[in-house]
């Protein structure tokens, strides 16, 4: 027993060692040679491995715009004032998930337990939307009730909605010409672009308005339950199991032949017994609520597809590389956490199996690469799961 104990011992230290390493990272400015070599680490990698990097913008463009950028580094900078810098320049390929993240400080073991009993933000029991350019409250899980429904959020912690608003707008993109995802995704990252700015609190202070007359309220951290408030006064009756979290199915009182499915994300979707409660009581329509669902897995969209056709569709195009080896490109055991260097040491054997394989699949076209077949091309209506 002594030995599994020295184990735990050694990884809790090691994962201690791991937090204060990386937040001390975290706020150490980057001098302004490596803010450098990053930039043309990017540019570089994306012009390498993104296989339709200039859909939406001219290569001469975005190569510009990486020079530009390099131009005006002068000092050194900060993580988050690299992330400001760059982010715009990804966002300018215009492919949501072509996306740069930015770095965030990493959580003692104390600091997980408060912010799982409290919740990661006084912000957490409110949901936000816009509605022309301005932010709105639409839904208060709070124990304060005096913030009502309808109110216009004008600002938090005496910053402007607006102005949180201009700065991170830019540091992310829609696909295309898409302009929904903005919207959306601003109201519900609220809580953590109020951390972006201010880090962790455990009160927030609110300005808003309702019928014409400006509130302030300070916000507090709540004791966050698993329990959840009863739905009261909808003429909806719901069926759904513990397990299917994702997938909501409703039916309208008023007309029992309307069958109302929302799914809050793509993730672990079983839709066997949704479809069969859908069968049970002969529902004829069937309306699919996908709204604020940010994705997930595309076999378990598939999955859902295919109880909407009647025969095998062809349901994504091919998959493409820009190389016959461009995926194995992602895999760096640089600088990788301690337990990330355990996990490819120990699997190696199965990866380097796996990347084989791949690399097999993978057939020439033309100048381009593809794999062949992809995973998941097509959808067979009578493989329903």
């Amino acid at each position: 027993m002594k030995i599994p104990f020295i184990l735990l011992i050694f990884i809790s230290l090691i994962s201690c060692s791991s937090v204060n390493r990386h937040n001390k990272a975290y706020h150490t400015p980057i001098s302004k040679k490596d803010v450098l070599l990053d930039i043309d680490f990017v540019y570089k990698k994306l012009t390498k491995l993104h296989p339709h990097l200039y859909d939406y913008i001219s290569e001469e463009d975005f190569k510009y715009q990486f020079d530009s950028l390099k131009s005006t580094i002068n000092s050194s900078l900060t993580k988050d004032e690299l992330y400001f810098k760059l982010s715009p320049l990804i966002a300018s390929i215009k492919q949501g998930h072509t996306i740069l993240r930015p770095t965030n400080l990493k959580l003692t073991k104390n600091e997980v337990k408060h912010y799982k009993k409290y919740g990661a933000s006084p912000l957490s029991k409110f949901k936000f939307e816009v509605f022309d350019e301005k932010l709105y409250l639409v839904e208060n899980n709070s124990s304060d009730s005096s913030i009502r429904i309808g109110s216009e959020i004008i600002s938090i912690d005496n910053i402007s909605v607006h102005k949180i608003k201009e700065k991170y707008r830019k540091t992310y993109s829609s696909d295309g010409y898409n302009e929904t995802l903005f919207d959306k995704k601003f109201a519900f990252q609220i809580p953590y672009y109020l951390y972006k700015e201010k880090g962790i609190t455990d009160s927030v202070k609110l300005k808003y308005t309702f019928n014409d007359t400006v509130y302030t309220k300070v916000l507090k951290k709540e004791i966050t339950t698993n329990k959840s408030s009863k739905d009261e006064g909808k003429k909806v009756k719901k069926h759904f199991k513990k397990n299917q979290k994702s997938n909501v199915l409703t039916f309208d009182e008023t007309d029992s032949c309307i069958a109302i499915l929302k799914v809050t994300n793509f993730s672990h979707n079983s839709y066997f017994s949704i479809f069969q409660k859908i069968d049970s009581v002969n529902s004829d329509h069937l309306i699919i609520d996908l709204r604020y669902n940010p994705g997930g897995r595309l076999d378990y969209s598939a999955k859902l597809f295919s109880y909407l056709i009647d025969s095998t569709y062809n349901y994504i195009d091919k998959e493409e590389l820009t190389s016959r080896i461009s995926h194995l490109k992602r895999i760096s055991l640089n600088e990788k956490p301690v337990f990330k260097l355990i996990y490819y040491n120990v699997l190696s054997p199965l990866i380097i199996l796996k990347n084989t394989i791949l690399i097999t699949k993978i057939k020439k076209v033309g100048d381009q690469f593809f794999i062949t077949p992809p995973s998941n091309a097509t959808v067979d209506p009578n493989k329903k799961v």
